[in-house]
C-alpha cells in the first residue's frame, strides 16, 4: 500500500514523497522533484555523495541557510540500496566559530 510520508524539521517541510518499493532512481527522482519545490534556487546545488555503508547511497544539500538554524545548513538523504526506499533524512547547521547569542 502507498502512504505519504511527510518529513518535517521545526516546521519546515524538507520532502513530501510517496513510500512504495520504487527503482532507485524513481526515488531519486521524487527526492530531486521536492527540493526543486522548497529550495528552488538551491536545487542544482543536489548532489549524490557516498555513503561509508554499501548498504546506503546518499544525496546531499549544502545550503548557505535554512530555518530557523542562525547559519549555513546541510541537508542529507539517505537510501536503503537494496530496499530502494529513502530511510533517513539529516539535517546539520553550522555558526561561526565564536557564535553569539543570536546563533546559539
Amino acid at each position: 500500500m502507498i502512504k505519504n510520508v511527510l518529513l518535517a524539521v521545526a516546521g519546515l517541510t524538507l520532502l513530501s514523497a510517496q513510500a512504495a518499493s520504487a527503482q532507485t532512481e524513481g526515488q531519486c527522482g521524487q527526492v530531486r522533484a521536492a527540493v526543486a519545490e522548497d529550495f528552488k534556487e538551491h536545487a542544482a546545488l543536489l548532489q549524490p555523495a557516498r555513503h561509508p555503508d554499501p548498504r546506503y547511497t546518499m544525496l546531499v544539500l549544502p545550503l548557505p541557510s535554512l530555518e530557523p538554524g542562525p547559519g549555513a545548513a546541510g541537508v542529507t538523504y539517505i537510501f536503503a540500496a537494496r530496499e530502494h526506499k529513502l530511510v533517513q533524512v539529516n539535517v546539520l547547521w553550522s555558526t561561526p566559530d565564536k557564535p553569539g547569542d543570536a546563533d546559539r
